[in-house]
């Protein structure tokens, strides 16, 4: 999960001021072995990052068994406009594992013995500004 963290901080903000756009990282860990990232807008604004990794970077793979973990849930089934898939329905289709973060626990870890305010750990994490 940290490294999913990590991976969330190069998160693109989309080049629009109508909503803020969160940042999220995505690990994968394939069946071989093998591990990739993406993170939201890495390879064009607006993707999520669960959309990069599944569709982009792996589409022509076979994920049985794979893992993936995510610092935010992904998009529920019809959040998106037709004929976009959400990402909730993009995980089941393609037979992998999903594993969402704690931030609730990585709170409390970092920021309730600093006395930091619960609004500036999301500031500091989840601000797309």
């Amino acid at each position: 999960m940290e490294m999913a963290i990590e991976v969330m901080k190069n998160s693109i903000h989309e080049p629009r001021y109508d909503k803020a756009s969160p940042k999220v990282g995505a690990i994968l860990v394939i069946s071989d072995g093998s591990v990739d990232t993406a993170s939201r807008g890495e390879l064009r604004h607006g993707d999520h990052a669960e959309f990069t990794l599944l569709e982009r970077k792996h589409r022509n793979k076979d994920l049985t068994g794979s893992m993936l973990f995510s610092t935010l849930e992904p998009c529920a089934p019809g959040s998106r406009n037709h004929p976009k898939l959400s990402c909730a329905e993009r995980v089941g289709s393609s037979r992998l594992r999903y594993r969402r973060g704690n931030v609730p626990s990585l709170y409390r870890k970092r920021y309730d013995n600093g006395k930091k305010s619960r609004r500036a750990y999301l500031a500091d994490n989840y601000s797309s500004a």
